[in-house]
């Protein structure tokens, strides 16, 4: 498993620890919202974390030590990679933009 997704789960739950919020999927979710995308994985994630019996007194490494010694990195390695292709079509006669998509000014 990709050390550096372990890495960023265990801050996660270290930083969801340190603020009170619980462990479940939701607060996963939304801390997580560009990895973990599905309810499912996301459930099944809380639920292993619910098991280890985590607290705010564990540093983040000894999170990441114990998340590391369960069923959670298979999980992890199960969720693919995600793809974002973006296709436009577009024609543009005149003056001004041609913005096919998120414009900053």
């Amino acid at each position: 498993m990709d050390p550096l997704t372990l890495s960023i789960l265990s801050s996660a739950t270290y930083e969801l620890l340190k603020s009170g919020a619980s462990l479940t999927a939701q607060t996963l979710k939304e801390k997580l919202k560009k990895w973990i995308t599905e309810d499912i994985t996301a459930e099944r994630i809380s639920s292993e974390l619910a098991k280890l019996q985590l607290d705010d007194e564990l540093s983040e490494k000894a999170i990441e030590r114990k998340i590391g010694s369960t069923g959670i990195p298979k999980i992890l390695e199960g969720i693919p990679p995600a793809t974002m292709v973006v296709n436009i079509t577009q024609t543009h006669s005149g003056s001004g933009d041609n913005v096919g998509r998120d414009k900053n000014c």
